[in-house]
This record gives C-alpha cells, structure tokens and sequence, in this order.
C-alpha cells in the first residue's frame, strides 16, 4: 500500500528528531511552558503511580525515546519503542541503550497478541491519516494485554487543523472515546483535561491524558 502523505511526512522529520532529544528535567520544563502547565512527571504520576513498575510497556511513536527516559526515571525498567522515522530511532538505539527501540509503523505492529502490559502514545494518534486511524488503534489494543494510556489533542469530534483536509497533517479528536466505541471490553479508569498554556487556533484548546483497562 503506497504510504499516505502523513506517514511520508513523519517517517523523514529528520531534522525534528535532532532537534528533540531531551533529559526528564527538560521534558518537564517542555510540558509546563508549551503543552499543559503542567509537568509530565506529574502527569504520569497521577496515571501511573499505582501501577507495578515490573510492567512490560510499549511506547508506540516513540520519536527519540523522551517520553520512554521520563518512565525510566520514574522506576520503569521493561521499556519499548517502535518508531516510523529512521533517524529517530538511530538516535534512540545510540542515546537510550536501556530501551529497545525499532523501526515500524503504527498500523502493523511486529509483536504477537497480548505482549505488553500497557502501551501508550503521546501526541501521536493525532498525526495519523483518520483512514488509518482506525487500524492503528486496533494494533494498539491487540498488543497490549491490560491497559491503553494516551495524551492526545482533544475535541468532541474528529477534526483536521488544516482548512484543506487532503493536506492536513494533524487532527483533533476524542480519541479515549473512540477507543471506548470501538472495543466494549474497555473501560476508563481515569481521564484528565489539561488547558494549552497558548490558545490554540487550530481547533481546540486542550489535550487529554487517559487510561484505558481491559476488563476481559
């Protein structure tokens, strides 16, 4: 299947991934000016905190490994990453040697059923193609043996920040509750809106931390 236009885009954002390796102290500092006001540490404790640290995690879109070193300094040690960009994923297999990191796509994930305990994205569901959409999730949910965690722009309804559709890049949307419509078994264990430190034009002005179970 020829790649869509999202995924050529992101699979040679080169220059982003050189440009975004950051230490747990510097991802939190991001977070407060630039994204929610409030630190990711932070974040991820009011989610995670309970949870063991003995847990098998999959980051999906892990980019350079920011948000997998967050959960490393926070006691997680069975970290993975599987990343569309190539150089991202040079840079995380040089610079994050205690996560296993590799190359592949959203919506074909190489692990078998059920393989990791929890798998998460971050800022990443919004940038795949809404004909995607639908099986990225999917490989998301097969994966993952118990719980679905995500931080991700929110509005009520799918959404493109762009006015031409066709060249959009990124969208908005309730993804927790398209989780939740498409597989029953799945229940919310918490969710949280955080307000953008910066009104956001391009159609909504929070992101939304969720944490997903399943229950069967």
């Amino acid at each position: 299947m020829k790649p869509t236009a999202q995924e050529t885009k992101w699979a040679n954002a080169t220059k982003y991934a050189n440009e975004y390796f950051l230490t747990p102290p510097q991802l939190d500092d991001k977070w407060i000016k630039g994204v929610t006001r409030v630190a990711k540490s932070k974040m991820n404790d009011l989610f995670l905190k309970k949870l063991p640290r003995s847990l098998k995690i999959l980051e999906v879109g892990t980019n350079v490994g920011n948000q997998l070193a967050m959960l490393r300094s926070q006691g997680f040690r069975k970290l993975y990453g599987i990343e569309l960009c190539k150089a991202a994923v040079q840079i995380a297999q040089k610079r994050r040697k205690w996560a296993k990191v590799i190359q592949g796509n959203a919506c074909k994930l190489p692990y078998r059923d059920n393989c990791f305990n929890l798998a998460f994205t971050t800022w990443v569901l919004t940038h795949i193609n809404p004909r995607l959409l639908p099986k990225a999730m999917s490989e998301i949910y097969r994966v993952s043996k118990k719980y679905i965690w995500g931080c991700e722009p929110y509005v009520k309804s799918l959404v493109p920040t762009e006015k031409k559709p066709k060249r959009a890049y990124l969208w908005r949307a309730d993804f927790k509750g398209l989780f939740l419509e498409m597989f029953p078994d799945l229940k919310l264990v918490k969710a949280k809106k955080y307000k953008f430190p910066q009104p956001d034009k391009n159609y909504t002005s929070h992101s939304e931390m969720y944490l997903l179970e399943k229950t069967k």
